[in-house]
């Protein structure tokens, strides 16, 4: 019994730091991804250090808002398709329109932001941010893809 119970705090001992790593790598690289696109909208945009100091905070209230409206989404879509019960036609309905709509909810929040930005913002930034959104996606899609071919 007590070469178990070694056994098992040693394990955890071993195995905690290494489970924390995982966490802390996931989050590290995760930081380094937004701060770099950031640094990228404010070279392409060409933000000042009080615009960017406006800007950032309202950005990233749109990021959250996004992403938490597509956890939702999702994480119901997801339970609906590993559900070991039956699943109501009702639910599949519910989740399939909420599927649908997602992308019109992710441009009414865009939309919104992009009202409040306008406060921030001149017209040529506005135009500049849009572009810049769409080289940087368009570019990590290119890198991910040359890392999956190594």
């Amino acid at each position: 019994m007590k070469k178990i119970i070694t056994t098992f705090l040693f394990l955890t001992l071993i195995l905690t730091p290494v489970c924390e790593a995982q966490k802390t790598t996931h989050q590290a690289r995760y930081e380094s991804f937004q701060r770099q696109k950031k640094e990228f909208l404010r070279k392409q945009i060409g933000l000042t250090d009080q615009e960017a100091a406006r800007f950032f905070p309202l950005y990233d209230e749109m990021q959250l808002k996004k992403y938490q409206l597509n956890r939702q989404v999702r994480s119901e879509a997801k339970r609906i398709a590993h559900s070991k019960t039956p699943v109501s036609e009702k639910e599949y309905a519910a989740s399939a329109n909420a599927l649908s709509l997602l992308p019109l909810k992710e441009a009414e929040i865009e939309r919104e932001y992009f009202i409040r930005f306008k406060g921030i913002l001149s017209p040529r930034k506005l135009f500049l941010y849009r572009r810049a959104e769409n080289i940087f996606a368009k570019t990590m899609l290119q890198e991910r893809g040359k890392n999956q071919q190594k």
